[in-house]
């Protein structure tokens, strides 16, 4: 593989004294034993973070677009929505994406000023 290695996570941050995992608050992502394995693998710090929250992950937002334009296709079998799930994939462009990503700044500058809410 050319001289690259796998890092894992921990790989990625050595060096650093302490950092934080964040995930979504989804409820498989909340369970006892994915909790147990990021704090033994990873790291004892998690912060909590809204399940699919599109305010502060911009994959959400892609996600919301994606299912919309899926659904507008009514898809009636598993090869139609798998065809329509790539098409809605091909339909994203890179300006919408830039768009989501660069609405985080302005995002998490509400939360911090109302304190964990979006307003």
């Amino acid at each position: 593989m050319l001289g690259i290695q796998k890092v894992g996570i921990k790989g990625m941050f050595r060096g650093i004294r302490r950092w934080w995992f964040q995930q979504d608050g989804a409820p498989v992502h909340k369970d006892g034993d994915s909790i147990k394995f990021i704090r033994k693998k990873i790291t004892r710090n998690i912060l909590p973070h809204p399940a699919q929250s599109p305010d502060l992950n911009p994959i959400e937002l892609i996600w919301a677009r994606m299912k919309k334009e899926v659904e507008m296709r009514c898809p009636q079998t598993k090869a139609d929505l798998l065809e329509a799930i790539i098409e809605s994939w091909k339909n994203i462009n890179i300006r919408f994406i830039r768009k989501c990503i660069m609405g985080i700044k302005k995002n998490m500058k509400k939360v911090i000023k109302h304190e964990g809410n979006l307003q």
